[in-house]
């Protein structure tokens, strides 16, 4: 049970559940084409060219990252990624769906993230407000207290894999140099400007290397780079061997704060992923966050009524609604609840004039309590008392 409500669950399938498919079963996907008759390529990753599929019998598109058995090597790092990443169902972790093997190829079929990645908004955008930075940051955190709840490190936490399946939810990707971390590891793996000094200096490490990595991307996404970025690679791991961090004026001092904790260079130092989630800016921007929603509810309350106020329903129609609503709100549950029920009936369902008629004060309440009926009169008025 997570602490955090901040945090969702997931899923770890088990070992024995797992195993590649022949290579017939590619036969249900086909190559997706530009105008030019050339598959469309989405990129090359260190261990695979990657394109974009589309399911035949339900027209689903599906990211495909294949390659050829002659690479031993880069074979190997895909059957790993694969076994790891084809275990994981988690909300804000891309879901490989196949693992296929053939004779001359391996081929693995991903989820695909029709918004892009967080690299190429940074460079559209610059830089993110606070607000959107606290929205993606948390998905991300999320993402990897699943893998570190389940002795898994990521080591390559970075915009360009973190992936949009909608515009407000992303997911993390690449699972290349994922690993099992229920020891402490040496070997070198990441991208320069997002290592951890401990991974740098080839001293053993562990999962605080991946809470290293979150606080680079978050000072990234509110300013537009990454705090130790140089010329040459070289200057930049002496940057982070330095640690210092310079912020821009317009950066608040509990998100200052927040950086500066997680990107200590001691590793012991460092916040687990709980109590970055348990940090003043979090609790900040979450309350910040509902507060927000709350407003947009607010104000959509008066535009529905205005849409529903001169409905007319019936008895059987506030019978059939009723009971298969959803009650999750936090504020106005109520009123909510009931505009979103007259909204579903004004916008899916036209009544006939035949059947149009009122439906009297006694027979409502005969099958729903006075606080229904009441609630409901708010936004069906009537000059006549006895009908809605």
């Amino acid at each position: 049970m997570h602490s955090n409500k901040l945090l969702t669950k997931g899923r770890l399938l088990p070992k024995a559940s797992i195993s590649s498919k022949p290579i017939a079963e590619f036969d249900k996907y086909e190559i997706v084409n530009d105008a030019n008759s050339n598959a469309v390529a989405l990129g090359e990753g260190a261990s695979g060219k990657v394109f974009l599929v589309r399911k035949k019998a339900t027209n689903e598109l599906f990211v495909l990252k294949g390659l050829g058995k002659t690479d031993t090597k880069s074979l190997r790092s895909l059957k790993k990624e694969a076994e790891i990443q084809i275990r994981l169902i988690h909300n804000n972790i891309i879901r490989l769906h196949e693992f296929i093997e053939g004779p001359q190829s391996t081929l693995l079929v991903m989820e695909y993230a029709r918004y892009g990645s967080l690299n190429k908004l940074l460079k559209e955008r610059g830089h993110l407000t606070e607000e959107q930075a606290f929205s993606y940051f948390i998905q991300v955190c999320d993402a990897v207290h699943f893998l570190h709840s389940h002795d898994l490190i990521h080591r390559d936490i970075k915009p360009s894999n973190l992936l949009f399946i909608s515009p407000s939810q992303v997911k993390l990707a690449d699972f290349d140099c994922c690993t099992c971390s229920n020891y402490r590891l040496k070997v070198l793996c990441g991208t320069s400007e997002y290592i951890a000094p401990e991974v740098l200096s080839c001293k053993p490490y562990d999962q605080k290397a991946d809470v290293w990595s979150l606080g680079i991307l978050l000072f990234e996404m509110v300013h537009g780079y990454t705090p130790f970025k140089a010329r040459r690679r070289r200057d930049t791991y002496l940057k982070i061997f330095k640690g210092k961090i310079i912020f821009s004026e317009q950066i608040k001092n509990d998100l200052k704060d927040l950086i500066v904790r997680i990107l200590r260079l001691e590793d012991k130092g460092r916040p687990t992923i709980e109590e970055i989630l348990n940090h003043p800016w979090i609790q900040r921007m979450s309350r910040k966050s509902l507060e927000d929603k709350e407003n947009v509810k607010k104000n959509s309350v008066l535009d529905v009524i205005e849409r529903t106020e001169n409905t007319v329903i019936e008895e059987r129609d506030i019978e059939e609604i009723s009971p298969s609503m959803n009650h999750n709100y936090s504020a106005c549950d109520l009123i909510q609840d009931k505009v979103k029920r007259a909204y579903i009936f004004a916008t899916t369902r036209t009544l006939s004039s035949k059947r149009k008629s009122y439906v009297k004060e006694r027979k409502v309440m005969k099958k729903n309590n006075q606080n229904e009926f009441s609630m409901l009169s708010l936004f069906f008025p009537s000059t006549d008392n006895s009908m809605i």
